[in-house]
């Protein structure tokens, strides 16, 4: 079945509830994947101008409370070319 249409208010900052769960059984998140994936939230939340209301790293998954900032011209084009440098380090 597939998910319902997200409602949008134009001119208003909409939030996020972001869910995500392991799929491999017996491979839990140990301490150092966590403040792995803390500072990996952080990081980006910056890249893709996001505040971050709260978070929950648990084992297994972790759930995320943001709010994406309202758009501008620049964010846009920052957050094309951060994403073309990452994506042309991680290749390489």
């Amino acid at each position: 079945m597939p998910r319902s249409a997200r409602i949008v208010i134009p001119d208003e900052p909409a939030m996020y509830y972001i869910m995500s769960k392991r799929a491999l059984d017996g491979f839990p998140l140990g301490d150092m994947e966590k403040d792995f994936l803390v500072d990996l939230i952080r990081r980006l939340s910056r890249i893709y101008f996001v505040e971050i209301f709260g978070f929950c790293i648990m084992s297994n998954h972790f759930h995320l409370l943001l709010r994406m900032l309202r758009k501008n011209p620049f964010r846009t084009r920052m957050s094309k070319s951060t994403t073309r440098t990452y994506t042309a380090r991680t290749r390489s």
